[in-house]
């Protein structure tokens, strides 16, 4: 008798502690604190997304590049030399990786501040490239006008 006594005063406790949690959430409902978690979770959602977007971005980037190198550049590399020999003349490996690289490799692009996220990788631009270009051998190119870079993309890109 006295153990169902017991039982019977726990079991109503802890029907007033259920009824206490349920009016508590409420309350909270109420106020707008689980507005304000839902909002963080949606916006933790999105940038989930964002960033694995951007991953799958650059892994195809790096795989599968707008602009794909040829199996050699010897052809390319004479056609320079015979074309500008007094910028390509004297280049040397590391000059000619550096270059190559440039032309073909793949960037790290600006990551718009948002410092979580992967930076979005991608091949430079022809303007991109030329403007290194013309800083890194001021003594040739910032002199190119229009129709010689047009003359210098068709020896590089040439098939």
């Amino acid at each position: 008798m006295l153990r169902t006594r017991i039982r019977n005063i726990i079991g109503f406790i802890i029907i007033i502690f259920i009824a206490l949690f349920a009016l508590l959430i409420f309350k909270l409902v109420d106020a707008g604190y689980f507005e304000g978690l839902r909002a963080n979770f949606d916006s933790d959602w999105q940038d989930l997304l964002a960033q694995l977007r951007i991953t799958k971005e650059n892994t195809r980037e790096l795989f599968f590049p707008s602009r794909k190198p040829p199996t050699s550049f010897l052809v390319v590399e004479e056609s320079l030399k015979q074309a500008l020999p007094q910028v390509f003349l004297t280049f040397s490996l590391e000059q000619w990786n550096t270059f190559w690289d440039l032309i073909y490799g793949v960037y790290e692009t600006d990551d718009l501040g948002i410092n979580y996220r992967p930076k979005r990788k991608r091949q430079l631009n022809i303007d991109e490239i030329q403007d290194i270009l013309s800083q890194e051998f001021s003594e040739i190119f910032p002199r190119f006008n229009e129709q010689m870079w047009k003359d210098f993309w068709v020896i590089v890109f040439k098939k």
